[in-house]
């Protein structure tokens, strides 16, 4: 009797999908695509793009919703964005630049666009199997990408759509967003069960040493003023100590919202066959040290992503 397939781990399955989703932040085509719309400054590019599927939505939304930006740096992009680019114009914008830089990935041999064309009906299962009450972000990104899909099948038509290389590309980077968003909702609600704002959520991540503090703070706008009296409350709490390093109570609520994380983010993967699963990281794991190398992705970075290296 063989031995029974060893699942994949939520984070194992985030780490994979990740570098899929992790080309519209770092790739020059998409910056391109998105500047060529009319948005102006990178920042603001990704905090509209990132938020358009929700529609023309001010700062108090996305502040809520992305969590762990400064308030003061959300209003720095938001509405100057919608006055310079409609949601649908950045959201055009952006999958032109995603497919953009995955055929510049491709490179001649062809290997990231079979490899995604491998994996795509179960990033399509693990999408479709979302839950989105209570998770924001996912339910918006799931409705555009129920919008698009359906607009390119109703161009193309039927079997052609999956056959041609640029769909696959929009479908792959369309679930894995709807997947990444998910379990990005599903940290947020942990954060806020566990009593951290969004400055204190990054604190305690530089607290376990795997993220810089700087990369952090300068990526989501606090201030040294907000960074400082957010040390203080979690110090107050115990859960930093006077090096800004988790204290054991601190590790332990850490620990909490990150399994908390992980169950929530465990449910779409449920409608997908273990050796399905195994799979997608075989394929993806490599596309996601070659998307980090080529585009580059400066890793740590403030996702707190890696590539898998095995």
């Amino acid at each position: 009797m063989s031995a029974p397939v060893e699942a994949p781990t939520p984070r194992e399955l985030w780490r994979a999908v990740e570098g899929v989703h992790a080309v519209v932040y770092f790739s020059r085509e998409v910056d391109d695509a998105v500047a060529a719309a009319g948005v102006t400054g990178w920042w603001r590019g990704y905090t509209a793009g990132r938020a358009a599927p929700m529609g023309a939505v001010g700062p108090a939304v996305v502040t809520a919703t992305f969590a762990t930006f400064a308030p003061s740096m959300v209003a720095r992009n938001l509405p100057s964005a919608w006055a310079m680019a409609s949601p649908d114009e950045v959201l055009a914008a952006r999958l032109r630049g995603v497919v953009a830089a995955y055929g510049r990935l491709d490179g001649e041999d062809g290997s990231v666009g079979r490899g995604l064309a491998s994996v795509v009906d179960v990033l399509d299962a693990a999408a479709d199997a979302v839950p989105t009450l209570a998770r924001p972000l996912a339910a918006a990104w799931a409705a555009h990408r129920s919008d698009v899909l359906a607009a390119r099948l109703d161009t193309v038509g039927g079997d052609g759509a999956a056959a041609d290389p640029a769909s696959v590309v929009v479908r792959a980077w369309l679930a894995a967003t709807v997947v990444r968003e998910h379990r990005g909702d599903a940290h947020v609600a942990a954060l806020a069960a566990a009593g951290l704002d969004g400055c204190e959520a990054h604190l305690t991540l530089s607290g376990t040493g795997r993220v810089p503090a700087d990369v952090l703070r300068g990526a989501r706008g606090w201030t040294d003023d907000d960074w400082a009296a957010a040390t203080d409350r979690l110090r107050r709490r115990g859960l930093l100590d006077d090096r800004g390093r988790l204290t054991p109570t601190g590790q332990a609520v850490r620990a909490e919202v990150e399994a908390a994380t992980d169950e929530a983010a465990a449910g779409p993967w449920s409608a997908v066959a273990a050796a399905d699963r195994c799979h997608l990281v075989a394929v993806l794991g490599p596309i996601g040290r070659l998307v980090a190398e080529r585009l580059p992705i400066r890793v740590p970075n403030p996702m707190g992503w890696e590539p898998l290296t095995s």
